[in-house]
């Protein structure tokens, strides 16, 4: 690829913005964090690339998948080898919380039945 053309597959920082739905602040962090790494234009300016902007819509779907940020860095950093096993850590540990996310809920679908002038409730005023 020339140079020129290379030049026109990269867009700025507000595009980028714009285009995500996110603030130009949050795609800085993002490459402070080491989720994203965009090159350099004239004058120091960001250029995203259509890679960078793969991995900003991944950042995006772990997101709402519900990973951390750090496991996001995780997810990008793990080679091809070890990704499945970071993967399934982040799995179980999804899985774990699920669990006890459904416990909770038992228990306070069960405390709305209770009333409130039962001997348990009395004890503690």
């Amino acid at each position: 690829m020339n140079g020129a053309t290379d030049d026109a597959a990269r867009v700025s920082i507000g595009q980028v913005a714009e285009r995500f739905g996110v603030r130009k602040g949050t795609l800085r962090f993002y490459e402070q964090l080491g989720l994203l790494a965009p090159s350099r234009a004239g004058g120091g300016r960001r250029a995203y690339r259509p890679d960078d902007l793969r991995e900003l819509a991944f950042v995006q779907l772990c997101q709402a998948g519900g990973l951390s940020l750090e496991d996001i860095g995780q997810l990008l950093a793990a080679d091809g080898e070890h990704w499945q096993g970071a993967v399934r850590a982040r799995l179980d540990q999804v899985e774990a919380e699920l669990d006890r996310l459904t416990k909770a809920r038992a228990f306070l679908q069960a405390a709305t039945r209770c009333r409130p002038n039962t001997p348990h409730w009395n004890a503690r005023t």
